[in-house]
């Protein structure tokens, strides 16, 4: 019986450390200007996060962008991969994601957000839009510039940052071969 109790014990303080070591820590602010310089640690940042929390920690990114002395160009490209990252580490829960950011960045950034999304998106797109416009609200003016940036997203971001959001997720996104939808990328 004592062996019993001991082994419950043992199984229950790892139990504890493990769930410990799985949450989620908001990032410090210069955590957040690392993540201007490399989106791509996006991931490691928000580790074990919640779709609120992505959400957060993107939107905090964002508020640096725009306090930050980098040019529009560069702005407007972290912004873009930073939707991209948090649509790729999102998973199912993209939708969710993006609709959170949609409603809480400026006009200015809302196409770009969209835009990038639904590339990054691919197979789900259609799912991340209807989010976004769900939260904006369908009659808006917010969620006609969003369904505006949907259907093109190639010229809301450019050929170079639209290539560039590409790469990010995946070389057989642009040729349809997960899925992605005919006319969406320029050489289809």
């Amino acid at each position: 019986m004592k062996k019993a109790a001991t082994f419950l014990s043992l199984v229950l303080v790892i139990g504890s450390v493990t769930h410990a070591l799985a949450e989620f820590t908001p990032p410090t602010d210069a955590q957040l200007d690392g993540l201007l310089a490399n989106p791509a640690s996006l991931g490691s940042l928000c580790e074990g996060a919640t779709p609120q929390q992505i959400a957060d920690v993107v939107i905090a990114a964002v508020a640096k962008v725009d306090a930050s002395t980098l040019s529009a160009r560069q702005k407007k490209q972290v912004v873009a991969l930073l939707t991209a990252r948090a649509v790729l580490i999102s998973g199912t829960q993209a939708p969710t994601v993006v609709a959170l950011i949609a409603k809480r960045v400026s006009a200015e950034w809302l196409p770009i957000v969209v835009a990038s999304a639904t590339v990054s998106a691919v197979d789900m797109a259609e799912e991340v839009l209807a989010a976004v416009v769900n939260a904006l609200g369908a009659d808006t003016p917010a969620a006609s510039a969003a369904r505006d940036a949907a259907k093109n997203p190639a010229a809301v971001l450019g050929a170079d940052l639209f290539a560039l959001v590409l790469n990010v997720v995946a070389p057989s996104a642009r040729s349809g071969a997960t899925g992605g939808v005919p006319g969406r990328y320029p050489d289809q």
